[in-house]
């Protein structure tokens, strides 16, 4: 599965359609319903476009479906009750970004059917399936993290020594042309 363009995800169930109606819709959680954690080639280049796709209302719900079972658009309307050209809509958006692909079949009643299925170059793990990679990552983002801290420490300090080296205007002109009263 890996090659030039390969985009790892790692799912959340902690949110979907069936556990929000049982705990209600606001749950905290630590971990996102998506965290993508590898983007090469075509969804390193895209990614801005792919975190606002995937973070759009009904998006998540259909890569949660998909990726325990290949379903074709009906069958997604029916469960997600969202109508078919808003479900067709999102499956475009979604294909369009590589992150899923319509496969031809056969219905059960021996009808044309375009199913939606996981794009080949898309590695979808669930978060209950990648504890130890899960935790590598967390621990790589908290020495990252750290890091970035002091760095950034560092250059506050350094603004803050420039900025009070600075002698201060005791009479500033607002740009702005509305005064309170």
């Amino acid at each position: 599965m890996k090659g030039e363009d390969h985009l790892e995800i790692v799912l959340n169930y902690t949110h979907n359609i069936v556990a929000c109606q049982s705990h209600g819709s606001f749950f905290p959680d630590i971990i996102g319903t998506i965290t993508m954690v590898q983007a090469e080639g075509f969804y390193n280049k895209n990614w801005e476009k792919i975190s606002e796709q995937l973070f759009l209302e009904g998006r998540t719900e259909i890569l949660q479906i998909i990726s325990l079972r290949s379903l074709n658009i009906l069958e997604l309307k029916k469960i997600l009750g969202y109508s078919y050209p808003t479900i067709y809509r999102y499956a475009t958006g979604l294909k369009k970004l590589k992150l899923v692909k319509f496969i031809e079949g056969t219905s059960k009643k021996g009808k044309r059917e375009l199913k939606l299925s996981i794009h080949e170059n898309v590695e979808i793990r669930h978060l209950t399936k990648g504890e130890k990679d899960i935790n590598k990552q967390i621990e790589k983002q908290k020495e990252i993290s750290e890091v970035n801290l002091r760095e950034f420490e560092s250059w506050l300090s350094r603004e803050i020594t420039k900025i009070s080296s600075q002698p201060t205007i005791k009479r500033s002109v607002r740009k702005s042309s509305h005064r309170h009263k």
